[in-house]
């Protein structure tokens, strides 16, 4: 069987596609995850979690918490000491809310999600 024409192009655009969702379905899936642990007092660094992605084309994007310029939310000046330091969190929250479930959770369902958008694309 011999290719008659080559479609370079138009499958790099689909594959392109298909990584930026599944970065974006990853990220929506860390930060749901970040949620059930992220400390609680108020709910106010809970509610500052937000993914951006990057313009199109890229398949890049971020899960933060935090908020301040440019997130469309309030300052959260203590989001990261929360993070970072070990304490006596109430109701089974904890500290390193974000990186533990980006851990746990960002390689695989990055493969279920490529995996899965691939098919529905090809």
């Amino acid at each position: 069987m011999s290719w008659k024409t080559w479609n370079g192009k138009q499958a790099a655009e689909k594959m392109l596609g298909v990584h930026r969702r599944a970065v974006q379905t990853t990220c929506f899936v860390v930060l749901a995850a970040s949620k059930t642990e992220v400390p609680l007092d108020e709910g106010t660094l809970m509610r500052s979690g937000k993914v951006f992605m990057a313009p199109e084309p890229e398949a890049a994007g971020v899960v933060t918490y935090g908020g301040g310029p440019g997130t469309g939310g309030p300052a959260v000046p203590y989001a990261l000491k929360v993070h970072e330091k070990d304490s006596n969190y109430q109701h089974g929250r904890k500290w390193h809310y974000l990186v533990d479930p980006w851990k746990r959770l960002a390689e695989p369902t990055l493969k279920e999600a490529i995996t899965k958008e691939r098919k529905a694309e090809f």
